[in-house]
């Protein structure tokens, strides 16, 4: 809780300090939906504290089919804007599928892993089942996302169905078929769609394209640059030469004032709620709670090296935010639900 609460207040300081929030725009709902974060946090640790976890196990099925129609309702009634689809007033409804993906894929995974771990063939009898139900709950999303063309959103449910496999049956297998899978889907993505090339134009040769592709990741390198090793200092950087510095590049425009320690300092905080979930998913006595603990630590984990891996140009840049420091008031009740779930799984195993 208090990890989070200085995520979420520095988070607010500098989206104050970019003009996103003024003080009029403390009237509208979208900006007390940023301070609301601690609250939403505690009432789940709350509501599925003391074990009352188990009784999403029983709804397995209704999680994926939530996190499916949430998807279908975006692609029917969305918007397009800035390349993507957005739902109703520009929000991004698509972020709830991570918790409900969590939840679904957990349930299945304690129901069926057993036969992934006891078979020596991975797609040999009850195995196979087991992979076609954990699998292809995950591609029914997935193919809605790629129709929304929401590769950010892609890329972090598969990373983690990816991590829930591995952690289920012990086997890192997974991990690599992954990430071949990963290579030859980034590689079909440049070489038959022309978004694909413009993305990898601005990720591997972006000062050969100045002008266009590349303007937003040589901006972003210039302001990693600029800050340096302690920073310019709050208010000193000049967070309106990089474009989408309230969404998009908000690491980057952040570690131009707070420099190489600071930036390095808020990954630290993203540590110890991840290395939390991780703890207390090993410490569990119950596998559905345990894989849910881990979950969460899953999303925060592909979160911020999607966000921070295309800022720093280490991966192709997939437009997520920066829980808690982005712009964006989805991506907060998401993330504070999901580290409030990390709570609710420390409490069952204090009791237990």
């Amino acid at each position: 809780l208090p990890t989070w609460f200085l995520i979420l207040g520095f988070g607010l300081m500098f989206q104050f300090r970019l003009g996103v929030l003024h003080d009029s725009s403390w009237l509208i709902p979208s900006a007390w939906v940023v301070v609301s974060g601690p609250i939403v946090l505690a009432f789940n640790a709350v509501l599925v504290g003391n074990g009352r976890f188990r009784m999403f196990n029983k709804l397995t099925w209704m999680w994926i089919i939530l996190a499916f129609a949430v998807c279908v309702f975006v692609l029917a009634s969305g918007i397009s804007y800035r390349g993507g689809t957005y739902g109703p007033g520009k929000t991004t409804p698509t972020e709830v599928v991570k918790p409900l993906l969590v939840l679904g894929l957990a349930g299945l995974l304690a129901k069926y892993g057993r036969h992934m771990t006891t078979s020596t063939s991975l797609l040999a009898g009850r195995s196979r089942q087991a992979h076609v139900m954990v699998l292809g709950s995950w591609l029914s999303v997935g193919v809605v996302l790629i129709m929304l063309k929401d590769l950010g959103m892609l890329a972090a449910t598969g990373g983690i169905c990816l991590i829930l496999l591995t952690v289920t049956t012990g086997r890192w297998l997974y991990l690599t078929i992954g990430a071949a899978g990963c290579v030859s889907g980034a590689w079909a993505f440049q070489r038959f769609i022309s978004k694909g090339r413009v993305r990898f134009e601005a990720w591997l040769t972006p000062f050969d394209h100045p002008d266009s592709s590349g303007f937003q990741t040589i901006r972003s390198l210039f302001a990693l640059f600029n800050g340096e090793f302690f920073g310019q200092g709050i208010g000193n950087g000049f967070p309106e030469t990089i474009p989408l510095a309230d969404t998009d590049f908000t690491y980057a425009a952040i570690s131009e004032e707070i420099g190489w320690i600071g930036s390095l300092l808020l990954l630290i905080c993203v540590y110890r709620i991840v290395r939390a979930g991780l703890k207390e998913g090993s410490q569990s006595s119950d596998v559905y709670i345990a894989l849910i603990a881990v979950g969460c630590s899953a999303v925060w984990c592909v979160q911020i090296l999607l966000h921070c891996g295309g800022v720093i140009k280490l991966i192709p840049m997939t437009g997520v935010p920066f829980p808690g420091l982005s712009s964006g008031g989805t991506a907060i009740l998401v993330f504070s639900t999901l580290t409030g779930w990390i709570m609710a799984v420390s409490d069952f195993n204090r009791r237990d």
